[in-house]
């Protein structure tokens, strides 16, 4: 997960930068970057995994709602947005942004990997 979540936060976040007319990213900011990835990507391990037991469904929205609540607080600290209604907004699209991709690139990449499965399968079994 750690891959597609950088991924994901960095698009998110130099569109961002752009958005607002800033000129570059810092070290800093990569490294900031880097951390909050490091964090979800832990949660999502953890929650995902067949460790917590519960409907799929239900463990997609406590994921998602602990997330959007970790990303704002390091949105906050590590002073990407301002501690009003606006930056709130503005973590929570920015996380629904980056958790579709990751998903979107999860699932993709799954389907990939379960049809070479299922393919070398049939070849082995004569079909």
């Amino acid at each position: 997960y750690f891959t597609y979540i950088t991924t994901g936060t960095l698009i998110i976040f130099i569109l961002l930068v752009i958005i607002q007319n800033g000129d570059s990213i810092s070290i800093t900011n990569l490294i900031q970057l880097l951390c909050a990835s490091l964090v979800t990507a832990f949660i999502t391990s953890f929650i995902i995994s067949d460790k917590i037991e519960g409907p799929s469904k239900i463990k997609i929205v406590v994921h998602y709602i602990i997330i959007c609540i970790v990303m704002t607080f390091l949105g906050i600290s590590f002073e990407w947005v301002n501690f009003n209604l606006a930056g709130i907004i503005l973590m929570v699209l920015s996380t629904a942004f980056v958790y579709v991709f990751t998903y979107a690139i999860t699932y993709i990449s799954s389907k990939c990997e379960a049809d070479k499965i299922n393919s070398a399968l049939k070849n082995k079994n004569g079909h």
